[in-house]
């Protein structure tokens, strides 16, 4: 999850949280005003973040996007309980997929070659979260559109708490208001603000 200060959240820390204004609003009314807090304060972060994996050789790619590195060199808290050790285990064995990797044409044959990679007794641990975030870094190095919303931990427990449809990992319920977003954007609003969907915004998800 990309919040406003331009890095995944990281919920144990206070002082990241009071950066961002999103984290202290905990009145908003409608499912527009959500969107509107998103735009404002998230949208350009979470695209600098995907713009830092743009350029330069599939194999740096590979390794910025498996090792979880961001644009200030550090790594992605999503990441940081796998552990280094098995990062570069899961580093080396998509390196050593790269030519397939390139010629993916869309991001769902790219997720599920990433998927299908994951699978194996040395890389236990590589989890939904890590497959679909190793998916999108490298979708915004292959130029890749996202076109459909996926869904797990932090975003998944947003679309249940909104009461939305998820079909096998999927938002196949997408509210009218999120048409301004794009599909990655929409999967972090709803990780992002999982935890600010009160009963006003409940009502107003048709809207």
């Amino acid at each position: 999850m990309i919040d406003c200060t331009g890095q995944p959240k990281r919920t144990s820390c206070k002082s990241t949280i009071d950066k961002c204004p999103i984290f202290n609003n905990n009145n908003y009314i409608n499912l527009k005003e959500i969107v509107n807090a998103y735009k404002k304060h998230v949208e350009k972060s979470y695209k600098n973040y995907l713009d830092f994996y743009k350029g330069g050789s599939i194999e740096k790619a590979i390794q910025k996007a498996t090792n979880s590195i961001l644009a200030d060199n550090k790594m992605s808290h999503h990441q940081r309980r796998i552990g280094k050790t098995l990062l570069e285990k899961w580093k080396l064995k998509l390196i050593s997929k790269k030519q397939e990797i390139k010629v993916c044409d869309s991001f769902i044959e790219l997720y599920d070659l990433i998927k299908e990679y994951s699978q194996g007794n040395q890389i236990e641990r590589i989890g939904q979260l890590c497959v679909y975030d190793t998916s999108l870094r490298l979708s915004s190095f292959l130029e890749l559109e996202v076109d459909k919303v996926h869904l797990q931990c932090g975003a998944l427990r947003g679309a249940k708490n909104l009461g939305l449809k998820v079909k096998q990992g999927i938002l196949i319920d997408v509210p009218i208001v999120f048409s301004s977003l794009s599909c990655p954007d929409i999967e972090n609003l709803l990780c992002v603000f999982k935890d600010k969907f009160n009963l006003d915004v409940l009502n107003s998800k048709e809207q």
